[in-house]
């Protein structure tokens, strides 16, 4: 195993790091904390090292998630696609204040501008952008091609928003880090680190910003799930998050579970040609899946929310009433006087989420008189549909965080993935694209459900085991939040 890397320009002498405050189990080793390209669990770390110049504030239930200032004085919402914002004054580790340039340089980089990055995995993020027009040392205009509205609920409170000290990645010389960021303006400094172990944060003393409520923690690498319970029943960590087979023991024996909404939803995606080209056919599809099942089914959950839509619920664009309605005994008919002589079949990725998803479906297909198998894609889950391997796909939605249209583009006619050719929902898209209003948004939402393309099924969540002397917060991710966001209880 490597040792800790030692990273003095943001290691805080005078702090302990040895005893932290709050422990985090993580599922895989760290890859990389550098806003370019860090994901998921390691995004989280990023948010807390390297400011964003807002962040997600907390939710309360059904909510839409909003934002609030974090290194800014003020940010513009009036034009959609020019974002003028102030910086307060906030100041590197052992280095200058924050600037414009630095944000002008953090945003530039990942969208490749200016000799940056070109195959950052956050690129999507600011794949709209146009320029950053520095104002002077703390004023500067995020310039966009397009309009987005939702670029303060996005990509600016998300990984791809944080700033990182252009002096320091600048002098790197792949222009990226992995691990040492160098000079920090979040709340937190990086302790020390090893991959395949663990990440430990401290509080930054200096933070001018909202106060901090943890002191300190660790994130710890367990990749074993029934590991990682036994570690939390011995009170080695505070949260873990459990695979479906370990959820459903916890659940079972009755530990706490808390439960984080994502902003994804599960979809069936459906093939036009082949065993389903028959419209009354992908509509006895779309009337025969039992959505409350599917929702146990995968999350252990017995209230896991319906979906209404391809948008989940707290989102612009998400529809109150369902789209598509649960009628078994409608789909039945439907399947009488359609008889199908093949077998469909049903294709996913190996995700023990989807593919409980996947089994379910099959059930409620049997129930109306429909063979199918669940099948090992051939050519890739997303291709199923296209390359005419499947007949169903089981996937997510992309994430709300990389753009209400984000889905949508994969059903257009210039989509890769060929699974939709509808003139007229390639027109609204285009319209959406300019005006990405909640009218825009349901209309396409409602243009693929009654076309018989999508079949929507549950709002994704996240479950976590907590312990109870933490109260969590999270990101619209379904990840937990950022440190400073949690609660030690006395």
């Amino acid at each position: 195993m490597a040792g800790a890397l030692c990273m003095p320009a943001i290691h805080a002498a005078q702090a302990d790091c040895s005893n932290p405050a709050l422990r985090v189990r993580v599922r895989r080793e760290f890859r990389s904390f550098d806003p370019a390209d860090a994901r998921g669990e390691d995004g989280i770390i990023t948010r807390n090292l390297l400011a964003p110049l807002v962040r997600f504030a907390k939710r309360q239930g059904s909510d839409q998630w909003r934002w609030e200032r974090h290194i800014v004085d003020n940010i513009s919402e009036g034009d959609p696609k020019r974002y003028a914002f102030t910086l307060r004054d906030e100041g590197w580790r052992n280095a200058s204040s924050v600037s414009a340039e630095d944000v002008a340089f953090s945003f530039e980089r990942i969208a490749g501008f200016n000799g940056g990055l070109s195959d950052a995995n956050n690129r999507q993020s600011w794949s709209g952008l146009k320029s950053v027009d520095i104002a002077d040392q703390r004023s500067a205009a995020i310039v966009l091609e397009s309009e987005r509205p939702d670029l303060l609920t996005t990509t600016l409170p998300g990984v791809a928003g944080c700033v990182v000290n252009k002096s320091y990645v600048s002098g790197l010389s792949s222009g990226r880090f992995t691990f040492d960021p160098g000079p920090t303006s979040g709340r937190y400094d990086l302790c020390d680190v090893v991959p395949g172990d663990y990440a430990k944060l401290i509080k930054d003393r200096d933070w001018k910003g909202d106060k901090v409520e943890v002191e300190s923690a660790i994130f710890r690498v367990i990749k074993d799930d029934k590991a990682a319970k036994e570690m939390f029943l011995a009170g080695q960590i505070d949260v873990y998050r459990p695979d479906l087979d370990v959820l459903k023991v916890a659940v079972a024996e009755g530990q706490p579970v808390t439960r984080a909404a994502t902003s994804r939803t599960s979809i069936l995606v459906l093939n036009q040609d082949g065993a389903l080209a028959n419209f009354e056919l992908r509509r006895a599809v779309q009337l025969a899946v039992d959505r409350r099942a599917v929702g146990f089914a995968a999350y252990q959950d017995e209230n896991a929310q319906v979906a209404t839509g391809l948008i989940p619920d707290g989102w612009t664009g998400w529809s109150k009433e369902p789209l598509v309605a649960f009628d078994p005994d409608e789909a039945a008919r439907l399947v009488a006087a359609n008889p199908l002589s093949e077998t469909l079949r049903i294709a996913t990725f190996s995700d023990q989420t989807l593919m409980s998803m996947a089994l379910q479906v099959q059930q409620d297909l049997t129930r109306i008189g429909l063979r199918s198998e669940v099948i090992p894609p051939e050519d890739g889950a997303w291709l199923a549909i296209s390359n005419k391997t499947a007949d169903i796909l089981v996937t997510l939605t992309a994430p709300q965080t990389f753009g209400s249209l984000e889905t949508f583009s994969y059903f257009t006619s210039r989509s890769d993935l060929r699974w939709n050719t509808n003139p007229e929902f390639d027109k609204m898209f285009e319209t959406a694209v300019m005006q990405p209003n909640s009218e825009f948004l349901f209309q396409l939402q409602s243009l693929l459900v009654n076309s018989g393309v999508v079949v929507p099924m549950v709002d994704d969540h996240a479950a976590y085991v907590v312990n109870s002397r933490v109260m969590p917060a999270f990101n619209p991710d379904g990840q937990v939040g950022d440190v400073g966001s949690w609660t030690i209880v006395p």
